[in-house]
């Protein structure tokens, strides 16, 4: 019981990781790529 609930919470923590780190690289690419000229490619 206490494992399932600890690879849960684990599994929880590195998705919501990734999904932070995906959206902070989007967010920073399209500032540089306005800042640079960059937006569109």
């Amino acid at each position: 019981m206490s494992n399932g609930l600890q690879v849960s919470r684990s599994v929880r923590w590195r998705w919501w990781v990734d999904n932070a780190w995906a959206r902070w690289r989007r967010i920073h690419r399209l500032y540089v790529g306005r800042a640079y000229g960059w937006g569109k490619r």
